[in-house]
């Protein structure tokens, strides 16, 4: 069965809708990719599976060992871009994700602190959940 989803949006008061998609989903800072011929911000992150009922156990589990489908959310029409990633994690979780319109700035706010300022020339944004499921990762402490 396929549970993928699309959605794209070129207007800021459509941004709740990408932020339920996306909200406390996973993503690495190092996989932030800019392709600048066709000026795309592309954040690949991972959905947690949650299982049931008890979807608290879940979301307490360390985000890297729980099973995940992938997703992508793109922002169009880039000139640049900024991190200011204050806490060196590596992997964060969106949080807040807002539109200043007189600065063109598409603000991704991390759960632990962390800014991400993307300027656009045009607003657009869109977000690919698809049926790709990740692996856990296994934990580098216990090995088999």
């Amino acid at each position: 069965m396929n549970m993928a989803t699309h959605l794209s949006i070129n207007n800021p008061k459509d941004l709740h809708a990408v932020h339920d998609l996306i909200h406390d989903c996973y993503f690495d800072i190092d996989e932030i990719a800019f392709d600048r011929s066709s000026s795309v911000l592309s954040f690949r992150f991972r959905r947690l599976v949650t299982k049931g009922k008890f979807w608290w156990r879940d979301i307490i589990s360390t985000s890297k060992m729980r099973p995940a489908i992938e997703g992508f959310l793109r922002i169009h029409h880039v000139d640049s871009y900024s991190v200011d990633d204050t806490q060196k994690l590596g992997t964060n979780s969106f949080n807040v994700l807002t539109y200043d319109p007189s600065a063109r700035c598409v603000l991704v706010q991390g759960n632990v602190p962390m800014d991400i300022r993307i300027f656009v020339h045009q607003f657009e944004l869109s977000v690919e959940v698809t049926d790709n499921a990740f692996e856990p990762m296994k934990s580098p402490i216990v090995q088999p």
